[in-house]
């Protein structure tokens, strides 16, 4: 892993972490908004079947001894117009962003990815106005491929997509 930070499979006691990120407005301001609260409960189910099933990679950031959780990290199976894709995200508390964190948890996903047998490109979509997701995409070794318009809780947005190869 990390000296910064290590990854758990997400798991039923995580169900908070839906609530802070997606359910915080300043969180999800580049994504459309707060996820609806009768969401949540479909947002964390869909997280814990997803990472027993092995058809999401989904992750909980936390120090290394366990003693703070910082956030969330995974990848998911996703749709990029007709083309079936892999797309990483990650989303770390407010009162941990700045300190590499994200940064820390992607190097640590993307070691994961490579020994679960995860192959091809692999997608990261941050709204184009979040400089900091997309200086951790750079600092990942992602590759700029362009810009999309896509939808998560709402209308549109334009974000970057950002390729790897796994």
């Amino acid at each position: 892993m990390s000296a910064l930070v290590r990854l758990r499979p997400y798991g039923d006691a995580d169900a908070w972490l839906v609530e802070a990120i997606e359910g915080d407005p300043r969180m999800m301001a580049d994504l459309g908004g707060a996820t609806p609260r009768e969401r949540f409960a479909d947002v964390h189910s869909r997280r814990v079947a997803g990472e027993l099933s092995g058809a999401h990679h989904y992750f909980v950031v936390e120090t290394p001894g366990a003693e703070r959780v910082l956030g969330t990290i995974g990848i998911w199976a996703s749709r990029l117009g007709a083309e079936e894709i892999l797309e990483a995200g990650w989303m770390i508390l407010p009162g941990s962003q700045g300190r590499g964190y994200a940064t820390a948890a992607g190097r640590a996903l993307l070691e994961l990815a490579r020994e679960r047998g995860l192959r091809g490109p692999l997608h990261a979509f941050p709204a184009a106005a979040n400089r900091a997701s997309n200086a951790v995409c750079r600092k990942l070794g992602f590759t700029l491929a362009g810009e999309v318009d896509l939808s998560y809780n709402g209308p549109a947005y334009r974000c970057n997509d950002w390729r790897v190869d796994l």
